[in-house]
């Protein structure tokens, strides 16, 4: 699978064909110059990509904010709004289990979002429009590949047409066995 290194410029808003308001990720992409590979032959508009990149860490979190907890009663006496509470029980097993959600450091992970459709591929400046938010903040290094969940519209009609070339094979086939 080919990859490639970009930047994150930064996002901003694009209008398509419709008029409609498009959001969009701005990355530059840093190709290596020994590379006999271009970027304009590996994306195309239309394509759909994975973004690898490094999420922005926001520090040591609480439970609220890190897992969405609802929290406990603002009135009525309770004065542990925000708090953890119970962690387990006392009897049996006498432990906290493993993989609790408990409050701790948050973000600052490797994160990939999937399936972001490329809307402007500029070649003259090496700059990717992708619809969407991509992790990581301005100036953070990002990986982009092809998407492995999701073809693009051109490769689905390719496929569509190597699918219907097989079926009218197997058709006259089974005509010709009669």
């Amino acid at each position: 699978m080919v990859r490639l290194v970009g930047k994150k410029i930064g996002m901003t808003h694009i209008f398509n064909a419709e008029g409609k308001r498009c959001p969009v990720t701005v990355i530059e992409m840093e190709l290596p110059e020994s590379s006999e590979s271009n970027s304009a032959d590996i994306f195309k508009v239309g394509d759909f990509v994975d973004v690898t990149g490094i999420s922005k860490g926001k520090g040591f979190q609480g439970g609220m904010k890190r897992w969405n907890w609802s929290g406990s009663p603002k009135s009525h006496g309770s004065m542990s709004h925000r708090r953890v509470g119970s962690i387990g029980s006392s009897a049996a097993p006498s432990r906290v289990l493993k993989g609790r959600h408990m409050p701790g450091h948050m973000g600052n992970q490797r994160v990939t979002v999937q399936n972001l459709r490329i809307v402007k591929f500029d070649k003259d400046n090496n700059l990717l429009a992708v619809k969407g938010a991509v992790p990581g903040s301005k100036n953070s290094k990002l990986i982009i590949g092809k998407a492995k969940k999701k073809v693009s519209t051109q490769e689905e009609k390719e496929i569509e047409k190597e699918s219907q070339a097989k079926d009218s094979k197997t058709e006259t086939a089974a005509t010709e066995k009669k």
